[in-house]
This record gives C-alpha cells, sequence and structure tokens, in this order.
C-alpha cells in the first residue's frame, strides 16, 4: 500500500464503528478482509481478516506455479511473467474460504487498487473469486485487466455460458496502465444465477454490469476462494497490486461504501465519506447537508432564546450572517447539526474543511465554526475556531481551547488576512475526553497556522453534545462573514496532502487542493 494513514483502529475497522448517527442510513460492512502489500502474499499475516485476526495466501498449488515473478517494494506487489522463457507458469496467490458459505442467496463486494500495463496485447492481472458452498461447484467471476483481445479495459472471463465462441463480458473502455480502484459487487440466488457488477473509481455507474442464469462455474467441486496474480498458461502478464479489500457482507455500491474503507488505507479517490454542505440552501432548508453516503439532512437553527435566524442569509451559493444590525449584541445566529462526529470510544478523529472569509471592520469579528466531539453520556472536547479581528493583530484563534493555563485560554494562529476568502482545514485526533492534538492549515499548505497537542482540553457545556456549528454564536459583539462550503469526515485527521484531489466535485473554489 502505497499511501496510509495513521490509524489506531484495526485495518478490517468499517465506518460502521466510526461513522457519526448523522451520516448515511447504510448498512456499512462489519469488517473488511485486507491485504495492502506491504508484505507478500505468503508472508505470515499479509492479511488482516475480519474481526482482526492475522491471516496469509498460499502459492498457487499447480505444477507450473513461480512465486519468483512476484515482488514487493514499497507497498506494491508486482507481479511480471515477462521474463519467463516458456508461458506455460503461473504466479497467482489463494486464500481459501475467502467468503460466506451457508446457502443462497449470497452477496460479497472486492475493491482492489490496482493497474496493468503499456505493453501491446499484454494482460494485466486477475482477481478471480469462486463462491461454491460445501459439495457444490459455485459461481465463479474471473476479472482480468486488458489489453489483450478488446482495445483497453477489463473482462470478465467465459462469465457468460449461454453464449456460444466468446463467453466473456467486457467492461467500457478505459486506461488500464494507471492506477485505478475496481470494485466487484456481486449477487448470486443460486450456483448458476445472479448479478456481477464492477464499478470504477467509486463512480456510481458500473463498466460491467450483468445479470445472467448461467453463470460460470468454479472448477472442482468446494471451491471458494479469492485469487490475485496471473494465471494464465497461455500468455504473460504484468501489474501492480497496491491494495486488495472484501467483505462477504453486501454486494455495495460505491455510493453505501463512502467513507467506509478500512481507514489503513488512507483517503480513496471515490470513496471519500465528506459530508457536504454548499450553501446552495438556507441552512435549515430540508436537503441543504448531503452527508456522505448520500442521504440528505439539514442545520437546526440554534435553540437559546436569544436565536435569530433573520441574519443570516444565502445568495449566489454563499452564506452570509451579519449581527451588525442588531441593536442589542445578546442575539446570536448560528446553525447547529447534532451527531455530526464520532461517538464511539477514543481515540477519534475529523477532518473538517471550510472556505469562508471574516470582513474589514476594525475589531468585529468574524464567523465561527463550533465543533463537539462527546460521546453519549459524557463530556468531550470542544474546538471552536473564530475568526479575527479581535483581540489578536489578525487571522484565527481557538476559543479557550487550553483549559491548563490561567488568564487568556485561547490558541492562537499565525497572522493573515482573514477579509478575503481563505480554504481552512482542521484536523484533530482525541486519545481521551479531555486529551488530543488540533491543527489548521490554510489553503492546503502544508505547515499549520495553528497546533497545539493538550492534555487539558475546552470541554462542551453540556454531557453528550456533539455537534458542528456554523455562524455567530456570541453574546457579547456583532459579527460578519461568508460561508462558501463547508465538508467533513469522520474517517481521520487527515493533512491537505492526503486529501488533494479528493474533495468533493461539487465545492467549486478549492485553493490549495
Amino acid at each position: 500500500m502505497t499511501s496510509s494513514v495513521s490509524a489506531s483502529s484495526a485495518a478490517s475497522s468499517a465506518l460502521s464503528n466510526s461513522s457519526s448517527s448523522s451520516s448515511s442510513s447504510s448498512s456499512f460492512p462489519s469488517g473488511w478482509a485486507v491485504y495492502s502489500a506491504d508484505k507478500l502474499p505468503t508472508a505470515a499475516g499479509s492479511i488482516t481478516l475480519a474481526g482482526g485476526t492475522a491471516g496469509q495466501f498460499n502459492l498457487c498449488a499447480s505444477a507450473g506455479c513461480n512465486a519468483s515473478y512476484a515482488s514487493v517494494s514499497s507497498g506494491i506487489l508486482t507481479v511480471d511473467t515477462t521474463t519467463e522463457t516458456a508461458i506455460t507458469e503461473q504466479s497467482y496467490f489463494q486464500l481459501d474460504n475467502a467468503f460466506k458459505t451457508g446457502g443462497y442467496p449470497k452477496s460479497a463486494t472486492v475493491i482492489a487498487r490496482m493497474r496493468g500495463n503499456s505493453v501491446t496485447n499484454l494482460k494485466g492481472l486477475t482477481i478471480d473469486t469462486a463462491f461454491s458452498e460445501p459439495g457444490e461447484s459455485g459461481p465463479r467471476v474471473h476479472l482480468v485487466l486488458l489489453p489483450n483481445n478488446h482495445s483497453t479495459g477489463m473482462y470478465a472471463g467465459a462469465l457468460d455460458q449461454s453464449l456460444t465462441g466468446d463467453q466473456n463480458v467486457y467492461s467500457s473502455d478505459f486506461d488500464t496502465t494507471v492506477y485505478h480502484t475496481y470494485q466487484l459487487s456481486v449477487t448470486f440466488t443460486s450456483a448458476t444465477a445472479g448479478t456481477v457488477r464492477v464499478y470504477l473509481d467509486g463512480a456510481a455507474t458500473p463498466i460491467l454490469e450483468k445479470t445472467l442464469s448461467n453463470l460460470k462455474q468454479a472448477t472442482a467441486v468446494g471451491q471458494n476462494y479469492l485469487r490475485i496474480g496471473e494465471e494464465n498458461t497461455s500468455e504473460h502478464a504484468k501489474g501492480d497490486f497496491d491494495w486488495v479489500i472484501w467483505s462477504s457482507d453486501a454486494a455495495y455500491t460505491p455510493a453505501q461504501l463512502a467513507g467506509a474503507l478500512p481507514a489503513v488505507l488512507g483517503p480513496v479517490s471515490g470513496y471519500m465519506g465528506w459530508n457536504t454542505y454548499t450553501a446552495d440552501l438556507f441552512p435549515t432548508a430540508t436537503g441543504s447537508i448531503t452527508l456522505a453516503g448520500g442521504s440528505a439532512s439539514q442545520f437546526n437553527l440554534c435553540a437559546s432564546a436569544g436565536c435569530n435566524a433573520s441574519y443570516a442569509s444565502v445568495a449566489g451559493g454563499i452564506l452570509t450572517v451579519d449581527t451588525t444590525a442588531e441593536t442589542a449584541v445578546t442575539e446570536q445566529s448560528y446553525f447547529q447539526l447534532d451527531n455530526a462526529f464520532k461517538t464511539g470510544a477514543y481515540p477519534k478523529s475529523a477532518t473538517l474543511i471550510a472556505r469562508m472569509r471574516g470582513n474589514s471592520v476594525t475589531n468585529l469579528k468574524g464567523l465561527t465554526i463550533d465543533t463537539a466531539f462527546s460521546q453519549t453520556g459524557a463530556s468531550g472536547p470542544r474546538v471552536q475556531l473564530q475568526l479575527l479581528p479581535d483581540n489578536h493583530s489578525t487571522g484565527m484563534y481557538a476559543g479557550a481551547l487550553d483549559q491548563s493555563v490561567t488568564g487568556d485560554q485561547n490558541v492562537y494562529s499565525s497572522d493573515f488576512d482573514t477579509t478575503v476568502y481563505h480554504t481552512y482545514q482542521l484536523s484533530v485526533t482525541f486519545t481521551s475526553a479531555t486529551a488530543g492534538t488540533v491543527r489548521v492549515y490554510l489553503d492546503g499548505a502544508a505547515t499549520p497556522i495553528l497546533e497545539k497537542t493538550l492534555s487539558n482540553l475546552k470541554q462542551a457545556t453540556a454531557v453528550g453534545q456533539n455537534y458542528l456549528r456554523i455562524g455567530e454564536e456570541t453574546t457579547s459583539e456583532h459579527a460578519k462573514g461568508d460561508i462558501d462550503w463547508v465538508i467533513w469526515t469522520n474517517e481521520a485527521a487527515y493533512t491537505p496532502a492526503q486529501v488533494s484531489g479528493l474533495l468533493p466535485a461539487a465545492l467549486g473554489s478549492i485553493s490549495g487542493y
């Protein structure tokens, strides 16, 4: 695996163990099995199975099997049989009993990041799956990267047994010489009938889709396996695997898995679990928020006596909050989404990114992003970011973040101009309710403008508070500012480099990403 993010959870952890209760209602995998190519497939512990136990592949057992054509370097498994003088040898690796047994219907999802090669008519590598029940020959789905006898893309070898001649099922065309993320989702209603779909890079429309009543069968009774590598005995092949994960829980769509891939993989293009507010609708409007997984939600207006929505407006995809017109300074105009972040046990992490600006009025605050991360029944950490100018030169501060000091407990950023739009990234990791690290990045730069590791963090004001707030919270000053968009994910505390190119497409301006 080429890029990963530090994660304390096991590789098999899915979002079901870490999602917010406001996230998509999809049923997430109870556990992924993971091969991350940090070791040769046959090395002990090369696979982390669902539930966290260790396993490994076996080298194929036929006479022509040769492990010497496979190598692992820098988290990539390369299989290259082009140097063999004969073309009868194979170099693939097999995990037996990889998928559930127990009768039909049955489903599974396999996702792999891999690439083929740029040699004309030289095949890429294979993902081969068999789903037999004990004592039967069950369905087999055998995916091969092209180029071969098709323009380019992927095919499911001999999948459609109802045809005469070419029984392969071909994908739409795409470039196999660069890394893509391939998702195989299958549902079988019997040993010979079912639906096979292959998705590319998390796109909603499959590149290969077929419902058949005469599926390809495993070559022997009882075969139930996952194979990766090169199986062909009549051609050479070459390609690279970054990682492979699989689950027998269901035949998921990519949208259902947004934010639900194992944390050890790091951010994966097409599968980021972003929750999104784009300011196309008023915060309290139905559907103003798109949650990870695609379902809709909305903010609620703050509930205190001084809350007033009339100071907020939306125009041209911008949320403006301006309380300067109020005669008293006791009113507030902020919007809250409850259960926005993980409610499970520590450690927990999150990343929030917002494009916003303050104002040019001397000593008039900009707007606030306020986050609370409590567990149910407990008080947890709170990070409240405020745009200046205020009592600091200019920039941003985290209000009362450092409870270990007397006097001014705010943590201040380096100085920058808050009167123009910037992209702010908040990345947090908490090891307990009172301890953790807070970082804020500006416009995708690698060095944080605010960074603090503390053992006495500011706490939420009430037990169980877990929320995201945007707007104006102060009851002693006016404030004014604009928010273009806000996105957040519970996957990890990412750096800007880790999410570069992986922000939602609908945001518009994403300077630095």
